[in-house]
């Protein structure tokens, strides 16, 4: 079974998203956002405790925007990312939250699958965001209301 880390090392979790992102986010960047309180930070290991992914998101008064969701690329497809959003999600409503925001590559389709299935919604897009290719990014929403959906 899968295990969150909920106060992760900025070094770990810097080479975990150099992993799964072009664009990487470095050891003091996550360790500047660590310092902000209204910033979560999870290290997702694996059955064995090996790091597997991260999600790293704010809280904005009664709403979150993720800023970061992945998994290790040779362990996509077995249902980790679904196991992290979830997670995520629950804590979101746990914490009172109303709504949740995140953003994704346009050509990100398994990702936006994921966020779809799991009742986030298309919001608006925001063109030439991403570089390294530059592409548009697709914002999504989620309502984090009691009787929302949470679709595991």
């Amino acid at each position: 079974m899968p295990q969150l880390q909920t106060d992760p090392d900025p070094a770990l979790l810097a080479a975990v998203d150099a992993q799964c992102f072009a664009e990487a986010w470095d050891t003091i960047g996550y360790a500047q956002l660590r310092a902000n309180p209204a910033v979560q930070a999870w290290l997702l290991r694996d059955d064995a405790g090996a790091p597997a992914g991260l999600l790293c998101f704010q809280r904005v008064g009664d709403e979150a925007e993720v800023y970061r969701i992945a998994v290790l690329p040779a362990l996509r497809g077995q249902g980790l990312g679904r196991w992290l959003l979830v997670r995520f999600m629950a804590r979101a409503r746990a914490e009172g939250l109303r709504r949740a925001y995140l953003e994704v590559r346009e050509s990100n389709a398994a990702a936006r699958r994921l966020y779809e299935a799991a009742g986030f919604a298309e919001a608006g897009r925001r063109p030439g965001y991403y570089r390294q290719p530059s592409e548009d990014a697709v914002l999504y929403a989620w309502d984090a209301a009691p009787d929302a959906p949470v679709r595991d």
